[in-house]
């Protein structure tokens, strides 16, 4: 059976998620809800022109920079299109009140500076949406590099002091790496096994001297990776150059014995497509099994593709935007960027990055970045609305973040977007006072892990993360090695919605987490981690293998003695939420049950304070598995470390003041039955309601209650049924 509906074609990329499914689960609406309503190529001029009103210019790759600009096709004289992205570059100063469209069809390589007040950006005319492009041919011949086999080498000009995407035939290539190897896998990394700060030491490396000046790339920690500059190679000695300082918190830093690779070298091509930009003398280095054509291969020559600084009111629409070295655009100090119903790909970076700005993103397709599809830093409000991010951070050494949407500003919102194949975290947010709404995160952790799909960040508040829908997480560990402390410690891999060190004030409510396939006992739906207080965890649906909602408070920072911990985890409400788990394991791992809930305290001895736990559905609904567990562990206040298992939630409630009217599964299957014979979630992802046909079976509710024939599910909310046996 098909997991859901599938939100889109799903991109030929190996991902390292199992397709091995385990419970029905029907989403209604998302094909209509979730795509952005991107205008056509056909649609008429003027409803392609952000400010229609505005003076026009336009841009033609029939046109000419001797021309007016004023007038959309060549009529005599001087009065017709431009040509170039210099020529408006040049003009910046006069288009204060004014739009630029780019003629549909045509491509215009460069990079548009901007930094004038009230301009906007569009297309004209019909066909495909017109392209700015950071990328340039690779015109002339390729020469071959002497002594070597299928190595070609092509002189870059010197203005271009980085290149960090190439195409062939319109395919991006890969990097050069050694070893080689699919990233989801062991082969394709080297092991080292013990370490000092610059240098490391792997008893099995033989005949690296060669890669001397090339770039290592450390599986740092299970959620990062670093770069470091080889400055010799001494048999099995890598010496690097490390200037980063003891970190301070518990699981960071430089690991004992970890994975690594090399990159960024001549020797590590042996891979038709591999590639090499040598920086030192501003050669690109290509291995090929058939000497390149002229103009088969395009590099990113342009950092950024759109760059606007202190400019306010600027807009862009219908364009595509791509291989930019590193920001597709860039925004620094501005008010009112608004960027709709654009395509950006294939960014060296990320997307969009903002800096100290205010923006609306909305409706566009940003695919292919090696970093973030969107990133915010800096105070400004910024709204991200509607749209569609794939692909996004796949490749580990390559760029930094990760993230499908990064707001950093405080006061944003991301609503309606949706997420596939993300390499780390899906949303992740900081700056207090965010507004996560009606988004989708299918498939992501998917090139490290200890991840959610929506992350808030350290000492964040005043948050709403609501009505979101969650699904496929993942936990790549490849490379970590066992000198990473964060594989035996009680946090989970992989969590739906996760809630960081000092949270407070944060209500997450009624949002949907399906997990239901991944077979690690720490994949956590809903996780609240050290001193989070004040937060209400109302009505999710979570479906999962491993844990439904898990906390773990402790003092996660080395402190300097009478150095004063934070408060502990305190006052938060978890309540009306509804967790299914699907299988009938119900183990110990790492501190961590896998169980409706998991409970972990450690220092403060205090679990108790916690928060009040009230009217959820604690459904582990396989005879002989268990509903909650609680660990107190590393006390340091004089009390007794402990666990308990409870079988039931009438057990812990009668247990513990603060568990509360919380309810059982309302059937019991065998422990030997396929859970997708009992279990469907509907999940409705549209802003109507949704009426779903059952079949002649008999279903009951969380509750329950007895349902038949059909169901209706409010918009962006989910059901869980189970079938009478």
């Amino acid at each position: 059976m098909m997991l859901c509906k599938q939100l889109n074609d799903k991109c030929q990329m190996r991902v390292i998620v199992s397709t091995t499914l385990m419970i029905t689960v029907l989403i209604a609406g998302v094909a209509n809800a979730q795509t952005p309503a991107s205008l056509s190529a056909s649609d008429p001029l003027e409803n392609q022109v952000p400010n229609a009103d505005a003076t026009r210019f336009y841009v033609s790759n029939a046109g000419d920079d001797a021309w007016d600009g004023m007038a959309a096709e060549y009529s005599g004289g001087t009065s017709g299109p431009w040509k170039t992205l210099d020529k408006v570059n040049q003009q910046m100063s006069q288009l204060e009140d004014a739009s630029v469209l780019f003629r549909r069809g045509d491509r215009f390589e460069g990079s548009l500076e901007v930094n004038q007040n009230k301009i906007s950006f569009g297309a004209y005319g019909e066909g495909e949406r017109p392209v700015l492009s950071g990328a340039q041919d690779v015109s002339g011949d390729w020469s071959p590099v002497a002594g070597r086999t299928n190595v070609y080498k092509y002189q870059i000009p010197s203005d271009v002091t980085d290149v960090t995407m190439v195409l062939r035939e319109n395919t991006s290539l890969p990097l050069g790496r050694t070893p080689n190897g699919d990233l989801s896998t062991e082969a394709a990394f080297y092991t080292f096994n013990s370490r000092i700060q610059t240098s490391i030491y792997d008893p099995e490396l033989t005949a690296a001297e060669e890669l001397a000046g090339s770039e290592i790339v450390l599986r740092k920690n299970g959620w990062d990776y670093s770069n470091y500059k080889v400055t010799s190679v001494e048999g099995t000695t890598v010496n690097i150059i490390n200037n980063e300082k003891v970190p301070k918190k518990k699981g960071d830093g430089f690991r004992k014995a970890a994975g690594y690779f090399f990159q960024k070298h001549l020797n590590t091509l042996d891979v038709d497509g591999e590639w090499f930009f040598d920086a030192s003398t501003h050669v690109l280095y290509l291995y090929a099994d058939s000497k390149p054509l002229p103009k088969s291969v395009q590099y990113s020559a342009k950092p950024t593709v759109v760059n606007i600084v202190n400019a306010e009111m600027v807009a862009l629409k219908g364009l595509k935007i791509e291989m930019a070295g590193s920001m597709g655009i860039r925004g620094d100090s501005c008010q009112d960027i608004e960027v709709s119903d654009c395509e950006i790909a294939l960014c060296g970076q990320d997307g969009i990055s903002l800096e100290k700005s205010t923006a609306q993103i909305e409706s566009n397709n940003i695919s292919n970045c090696l970093g973030s599809g969107i990133s915010t830093r800096g105070q400004g409000r910024v709204v991200v609305t509607k749209n569609n991010l794939l692909n996004i951070g796949l490749f580990a050494g390559r760029a930094s973040g990760r993230y499908g949407i990064h707001l950093m500003g405080g006061n944003s919102e991301a609503s309606y977007n949706k997420m596939t194949n993300i390499g780390y975290i899906g949303i992740r947010h900081s700056g207090g006072n965010n507004l996560l709404r009606r988004n989708i995160v299918d498939t992501y952790n998917l090139v490290v892990y200890d991840g959610g799909a929506i992350y808030t960040n350290h000492d964040q508040k005043g948050t709403i993360i609501e009505e979101n829908i969650i699904m496929n997480g993942a936990a790549n560990k490849v490379g970590t090695g066992t000198g990473d402390p964060t594989l035996s410690v009680s946090v989970p891999l992989c969590t739906g919605i996760q809630c960081d060190l000092l949270t407070a004030n944060v209500i997450v409510r009624y949002n949907t987490i399906s997990f239901p396939k991944n077979t690690e006992g720490r994949f956590s739906g809903i996780h609240l981690n050290f001193n989070s207080v004040d937060n209400l965890i109302l009505g999710n649906t979570i479906l999962a293998k491993g844990t439904g909602i898990s906390t773990n408070d402790r003092d996660p920072y080395e402190r300097a003695s009478g150095e004063p911990s934070p408060p502990s985890m305190s006052r938060n409400r978890f309540e009306e939420n509804v967790i299914v788990r699907t299988s009938a394991a119900t183990n110990r791992n790492q501190n961590m049950g896998t169980t409706a809930f998991s409970l972990k305290d450690s220092e403060q001895c205090d679990l108790e304070n916690q928060g009040i736990f009230l009217n959820n559905v604690c459904a582990a609904p396989f005879i002989g598995s268990k509903v909650v567990t609680e660990w107190q562990y590393d006390c340091n206040a004089g009390c007794t470390p402990y666990e308990r298992w409870f079988s039931t939630a009438a057990e812990w409630n009668d247990a513990r003041e603060y568990a509360i009217g919380n309810l059982d599964a309302p059937i019991m299957i065998d422990a030997s039955s396929a859970p997708e014979d009992f279990i469907q979630l509907l999940c409705n992802d549209s802003d109507n309601p949704k009426t779903f046909s059952l079949s002649a079976e008999a279903y009951v509710d969380p509750w329950g209650k007895p349902v038949s024939g059909s169901i209706t599910v409010a918009p962006w909310r989910s059901v869980v049924l189970f079938k009478k046996q």
